[in-house]
Parts: C-alpha cells; structure tokens; sequence
C-alpha cells in the first residue's frame, strides 16, 4: 500500500503542489550557488554586497540571467553593473515587479483566501454529487442547509457520510439541524 493510496484526491493534489514548489525552491537555491561559486572561481572571495544581492534574488528569469552574466562579465564590479541593468531595464514584467511589497502582500493574502474559498465550494459540490448519484436530485432545502457548512473539517465530515450513509434523511439529520447548524463535531453512523 502507497501513501497515495491512503489519500484523499484533494490531498494528493496539494501533495504533489508542494512537491513542485519544492523542486522550483531547490532550482533557485542551485542557481543562486551556482552564481556564487562561478564568480568566486573566476574573481576569488566576493563582496558581501554581491553575495546579498545573490541571496536576494527570487526569480528564475533574473538567476538565470545572473548566471550568463557570472560566466561573461569580465570583472565582478562589471557583472554588478550589468545585472543592475538587466533588472532595471529588461527584467520581465511580472506582478512581483510591478507592485509594491504591501500591494503584493494584499495580492497574496487574497489568493490565499480565494484559494479557501475555492476549496470549500469544491467540497460542497463534491457533497452534492454524491448524494445525487445516490439518491436522485436533492430538494432545495438540502441544498440551501449544506451552503450553511462553513468549516473544512465539517465539509470532510460530511462528504464521508454523503458516501456512507443509508438515506438523504439520515445524513440531512445527522449533518445540518432544522435551524442550519452544522452538528458535525461528531457524526453519527
């Protein structure tokens, strides 16, 4: 047995997103040292500047350039000219370069909580599948009561009943109460 396998569909998928971003990390990281190590082998110990300049660089496009420029540039004051020049007049556009660090911080957190929102709209229709594959359409009122589910955990719950349990009631009964309270602290077979 594979811990794919064990896992839900959602949860192999952001498994396999963090995988990426930890392979795109480790390219950046690879680059940067090799940027580093090229022109300490050409040019002997470096400037702290350079080095910080280095470290602070977080796109591949500019490393990867920086990397041309540490093989080609004839001394490490030319290689700092150069770069400089690059970022400042052929970087490529991206929303890192063309807003401030608090608008893209705005940016982020919003993808952040799009990505939240997204994730608990998918578990609601995956909810909805299932008990329409099992038990016919739904009337509105279980449609209306499961939009009322805010909670990861109890959307989770709750699809694992929709897939389990013996009827629409059961699950209506054991899921949302009359008023749209969620009661999926602990569900009940």
């Amino acid at each position: 047995m594979t811990i794919e396998t064990l896992l839900a569909p959602m949860d192999l998928a952001m498994l396999k997103e963090e995988r990426q971003e930890g392979r795109q990390e480790g390219l950046l990281r690879g680059l940067r040292w090799s940027i580093l190590d090229g022109l300490e082998a050409r040019f002997g110990p470096l400037p702290v500047d350079v080095q910080l300049r280095i470290h602070g660089l977080k796109e591949e496009t500019v490393l990867r350039r920086a990397h041309h420029l540490a093989i080609v540039s004839p001394s490490v004051d030319q290689f700092r000219e150069d770069l400089a020049d690059y970022e400042r007049w052929e970087r490529p556009m991206t929303i890192e370069t063309l807003v401030s660090p608090m608008e893209l911080a705005l940016l982020k957190k919003e993808r952040r909580e799009g990505r939240q929102e997204g994730l608990l709209q998918g578990l609601r229709s995956s909810i909805l599948d299932a008990l329409e594959a099992r038990f016919g359409p739904l009337p509105l009122e279980a449609q209306e009561r499961l939009q009322k589910l805010q909670e990861e955990t109890a959307l989770r719950r709750a699809h694992r009943l929709a897939t389990a349990t013996p009827s629409l009631d059961h699950f209506l009964q054991t899921v949302v109460s009359k008023e749209g309270k969620a009661l999926c602290e602990q569900p009940q077979a």
